[in-house]
C-alpha cells in the first residue's frame, strides 16, 4: 500500500524537527503536541505552524489588553534557557500595539 504524499511530507518534517528539538528550542509543549497532531491529520507543516503562531499572538494581544505586559510576554517569546542572564530573560519588548520588538 502506498503512503499518501502528505503523510510522507509530514513524516519528513517530524524527522527534521523531532519533539525534543522543538522543546529544546523553546517551543511550548502544548504547541509542539498540537503541531504534530495537526500534521498527522493532514495539515501542511507550515500551515499548522502558522496557525499555532497566530493563535499564540491572539492570546498575547488579549493578555496584553487585560493586564501587565509581562503576563503577555509568554505568548510572544519562548522561555529563556535556564542558564540565561537576567537581562536576556525579556528578549522582546511588548508595545501597546500588541507587537513585540527584539532588543
Amino acid at each position: 500500500m502506498n503512503e499518501p504524499d502528505w503523510r510522507k511530507a509530514a513524516e519528513a518534517h517530524k524527522r527534521a524537527m523531532p519533539m525534543q528539538r522543538l522543546l529544546g528550542n523553546g517551543m511550548d509543549h502544548a504547541d509542539a503536541t498540537a503541531l504534530y497532531a495537526s500534521v498527522d491529520d493532514g495539515t501542511d507543516w507550515a500551515d499548522a505552524a502558522s496557525a499555532l503562531g497566530a493563535a499564540d499572538a491572539r492570546r498575547g494581544r488579549a493578555a496584553l489588553a487585560a493586564g501587565p505586559a509581562l503576563s503577555a510576554l509568554g505568548w510572544y517569546a519562548a522561555p529563556p534557557p535556564a542558564t540565561a542572564s537576567a537581562r536576556s530573560r525579556c528578549p522582546t519588548t511588548i508595545h501597546a500595539s500588541g507587537r513585540g520588538t527584539a532588543r
